[in-house]
């Protein structure tokens, strides 16, 4: 099931790049900068939403609350045989090493990601923060 794990690190990226304009924001209002890119992104998001990302990954809703994104995914394959234990530290792995995702790690946004199988069973649960990514 190793390829499946690439279809947990999509629903990232396009996350990640949706709020990447946050991190370029001036100082001095930062929080409320971050906030509003985070509100912002997540209407276009939701005003899209359901919609596939890949080919097994469909984003279903997203919301914001207090510098954090929580988004939630059904996965329409089967999910047996994936490690859970291993899917944060390549979300992780993948944030770090992408350099558009890179710049989000000094943003102090919190990321959290549900995952739901296709049945509607909740999956998987994990949260990513800028600690986490340096």
């Amino acid at each position: 099931m190793k390829n499946l794990l690439g279809y947990f690190i999509r629903p990232l990226i396009i996350v990640c790049v949706a709020t990447l304009f946050v991190s370029c924001k001036e100082k001095q209002n930062k929080d409320k900068d971050i906030e509003d890119g985070l509100v912002i992104t997540a209407k276009q998001l939701n005003d899209k939403a359901p919609f596939m990302i890949d080919q097994v990954t469909r984003i279903d809703s997203t919301v914001v609350k207090n510098k954090e994104m929580i988004s939630y995914y059904s996965i329409l394959a089967d999910t047996k045989g994936v490690d859970k234990n291993t899917i944060k530290d390549v979300l992780i792995k993948s944030m770090r090493t992408n350099p558009e995702t890179a710049a989000l790690s000094e943003s102090d946004v919190k990321f959290t990601f549900i995952y739901r199988d296709s049945i509607g069973r909740h999956f998987y649960t994990t949260s990513i923060q800028s600690p986490d990514l340096k």
